[in-house]
């Protein structure tokens, strides 16, 4: 269990709780390529529910780091809030209809709070099914926390916008992590990395090839893993295109 999930000192469940857990399944649904691991409960396979559920009640934990940057306290909203995980997407997606059930589990359960890391660009709220949901559970005194979305910033691109809803968006930052890429013919490119190394140094002076994957039925342009080739990419600077997979998968698989 990561130290950001301990229940030292919670307070006990509610005895209005009606939630019925699903053991963990440490098998996948059906053989598949690490990147498209599914388990048929509410296990996460790839960290975007891991990293929610943090974000809206983890522990507190201090002298948490990313490399040794960016020393501090990490934590959730509410520390001693008990969370309960509804599995509603997989990694291929997922249906309107699901999404519903899922709320109304949860407030058939008595959830005080629900909080929904989903959404794209905004669709008629007839047509939207976490603005129906929400509003079966603004009904019944369950406050509802969404996303606005990754889109933007352009008009008409906020997500999660029914007026029954807390919406989210994302804050900014007040520092850099800078990183420099420097070409063969000197051109110097700009990016961010939490990587603290520097390659230059440690290759003894040696310039690293680029290379991108690209072609064939392995996607290997977006990195998944599994779909590069050691014998291509090894002791080289693999380029990734954005998309499908996660950038720390991406980096995985590289390694």
């Amino acid at each position: 269990m990561p130290p950001i999930f301990r229940d030292d000192r919670m307070p006990p469940v509610p005895r209005r709780w009606k939630a019925v857990y699903l053991a963990g399944i440490n098998h996948p649904e059906k053989p598949a390529p690490v990147s498209m691991l599914e388990y048929v409960s509410q296990r996460d396979a790839h960290g975007h529910g891991t990293h929610t559920a943090s974000t809206a009640a983890g522990s507190v934990i201090p002298g948490a780091s990313v490399l040794g940057f960016s020393t501090g306290v990490a934590q959730g909203m509410v520390p001693v809030a008990h969370i309960t995980v509804y599995k509603v997407c997989l990694f291929n997606g997922f249906y309107r209809s699901d999404i519903v059930a899922g709320m109304d589990d949860a407030i058939r359960d008595g959830v005080d709070v629900l909080s929904l890391s989903l959404g794209g660009f905004p669709i008629p709220f007839s047509e939207d099914s976490i603005a129906i949901g929400s509003l079966r559970a603004t009904e019944r005194s369950v406050t509802v926390v969404c996303a606005a979305g990754n889109n933007g910033p352009v008009p008409s691109s906020v997500a999660n916008e029914a007026p029954w809803i807390i919406t989210v968006g994302a804050s900014t930052l007040d520092r850099r992590f800078p990183a420099f890429v420097r070409m063969g013919n000197g051109r110097a490119l700009y990016g961010e990395s939490m990587y603290p190394g520097n390659h230059y140094l440690k290759s003894g002076g040696k310039e690293p090839e680029l290379v991108y994957e690209s072609g064939g039925e392995t996607v290997a342009q977006f990195c998944l893993k599994g779909s590069l080739s050691e014998a291509r990419i090894r002791g080289k600077m693999v380029v990734c295109d954005r998309g499908v997979n996660g950038r720390a998968e991406k980096g995985e698989a590289v390694r």
